[in-house]
């Protein structure tokens, strides 16, 4: 079946559509836009809008035009501010730490010492640090004489009276040392040494006394030392200070008696069966 034929008005119609149905288009889609926004703006809430600006700015032209707290009238001159007052004098503003720590520094001056922490922990006293001195000494020594035998501890270079009359000036309360001795065996003056410093280091710390004493002799034949303290007493036979004493002392065929009743006073004794060493 064959297609009529198009008349001449059809076709320019046709070939117009053709070339022109793009612009048509764009056209159509405008018109559609703009038909959508003019049914927005003709909602109520929308036109609502311009009054409030209108009314929002009124209100700010009328705050704007009412004088202020305050304000300088005209031909008013404005206020000269107070000068600070110097620092020395009374109701001066001191410095802040913030504003103190922004200043520059001063040329030739050192900058200010950081405070020291909260946390920080005072210093130790010194009777503290010389007892922590001497027990750890005390422990080097009584090491070497376990491992050397014999051997002298080198505190006790000068003797063991000597060592005894230091060891008495070194203690925090006062300790009397009536001590006459002669040059002893090294195993008996280390012996003593380390028992007479544990016995002091006891009084020190548990014994609550104002004073304490070391007396000591020696006979030709024994040694006899007796260490003692005005403290509280009830000192414990059956404790690690006296537990070591014993031991040491018997390790040089000596024997130890304890008398420290309750409220004192207390009085260890020793005696060590020696004779003086020619050398």
């Amino acid at each position: 079946m064959v297609a009529p034929a198009l008349t001449p008005a059809q076709s320019a119609v046709t070939e117009a559509l053709a070339e022109w149905w793009p612009f048509l288009l764009v056209v159509g889609l405008l018109l559609l836009t703009l038909g959508y926004f003019l049914r927005v703006l003709r909602r109520p809430d929308t036109l609502q809008i311009p009054d409030r600006v209108a009314s929002e700015q009124e209100s700010l032209d009328g705050d704007l035009a009412e004088p202020q707290f305050g304000a300088l009238t005209a031909g008013q001159a404005p206020p000269v501010p107070a000068a600070a007052p110097p620092l020395d004098e009374p109701g001066a503003a001191h410095q802040t730490a913030a504003e103190q720590a922004t200043e520059p520094i001063k040329a030739g001056t050192a900058p200010p010492a950081d405070p020291a922490p909260l946390d920080a922990e005072p210093p130790p006293e010194p009777h503290l640090v010389l007892q922590r001195a001497q027990e750890g000494a005390a422990a080097t020594q009584e090491a070497l004489a376990s491992l050397t035998g014999n051997a002298r501890a080198p505190i006790l270079a000068a003797g063991l009276e000597v060592a005894l009359s230091g060891l008495a000036r070194s203690k925090p309360i006062p300790v009397v040392a009536a001590v006459v001795l002669p040059p002893l065996p090294p195993a008996v003056e280390s012996a003593v040494y380390l028992s007479v410093a544990q016995c002091l280091d006891n009084t020190v710390r548990h014994a609550q006394a104002t004073r304490a004493w070391i007396r000591a002799e020696h006979d030709g034949e024994r040694l006899r030392l007796g260490v003692g303290d005005d403290g509280i007493g009830g000192v414990d036979v059956s404790g690690p200070t006296l537990t070591r004493v014993v031991r040491r002392v018997v390790e040089v065929r000596g024997k130890v008696e304890v008398q420290s009743p309750p409220g004192g006073p207390t009085l260890v004794s020793f005696e060590i069966p020696c004779s003086p060493r020619d050398y």
